[in-house]
């Protein structure tokens, strides 16, 4: 998995611009990815699940900072459950 381009939010604060990154590197991805042969794209997708299983630990940690920024902005319980991961 390409992770060259992966950026951490707390080292870019503009969230606005990474996601728009991202989306720009999605949409240039895009004709690889329609051209890609089914057994590419599941290898592909095992390659991201095994990357976030990897990260599981840091995501659930970066996850509780979220959570706890939104309490502190007085967000109600339905937003925090939805933001929330397990």
């Amino acid at each position: 998995m390409n992770t060259e381009n992966t950026q951490s939010i707390d080292d870019n604060l503009d969230v606005s611009a990474v996601i728009l990154a991202m989306g720009q590197r999605a949409k240039a991805a895009a004709p690889t990815l329609a051209m890609a042969t089914s057994v590419q794209r599941n290898l592909a997708l095992k390659e991201a699940a095994l990357a976030l299983r990897s990260r599981a630990s840091e995501i659930l940690v970066a996850n509780t900072r979220d959570l706890v920024g939104v309490c502190d902005a007085g967000k109600d319980d339905a937003f925090m459950d939805r933001l929330t991961l397990t």
